[in-house]
């Protein structure tokens, strides 16, 4: 951003943006998507699966499912491919801009026992210069912490 910002009026800015884009997000989700609505839970789901997997006993058919949950384990974004999609799903490039910029110089490693990933989760610039490091997104085994996971953001 430029120079020095009060907290306050990041988080003012942030919740601006976020009232924002949660309009465009909203209209891009599948109602399955429930997880990700502010009124929606994953309890949804399970009433639903529980008359399928009744259904699916009564006509004696096969049934196969797989449930994760995952909400913030991980930085998984591809934030290069966020930025190209976001426009696409009609959000103001300005806004797109404005959140980028909060993710400049953001980098995510995961801590697991005593390992730590090397890799980051940056912009194309960033990406680049991974590659010139030779990294493989192996662990670091000087990380001393024990029995922990966690996602630190430097």
């Amino acid at each position: 951003m430029c120079g020095k910002v009060d907290e306050g009026s990041l988080i003012i800015l942030m919740v601006l943006l976020f009232n924002k884009v949660k309009n465009f997000v909203n209209a891009q989700l599948q109602d399955q998507q429930t997880g990700f609505r502010k009124d929606g839970s994953c309890t949804d789901r399970i009433a639903t699966l529980q008359i399928t997997v009744k259904q699916s006993s009564e006509w004696n058919s096969p049934f196969y499912i797989k449930l994760i949950d995952y909400e913030n384990a991980f930085d998984i974004v591809d934030r290069t491919t966020l930025w190209r999609l976001l426009p696409h799903y009609s959000v103001h490039e300005k806004i797109v801009n404005i959140i980028r910029n909060f993710y400049d110089g953001l980098n995510c490693k995961i801590v697991h026992g005593e390992q730590m990933t090397t890799r980051s989760n940056n912009d194309e610039e960033e990406e680049e210069e991974e590659d010139d490091d030779d990294d493989d997104g192996d662990y670091d085994d000087d990380h001393d912490d024990d029995n922990k996971c966690s996602v630190n953001y430097t």
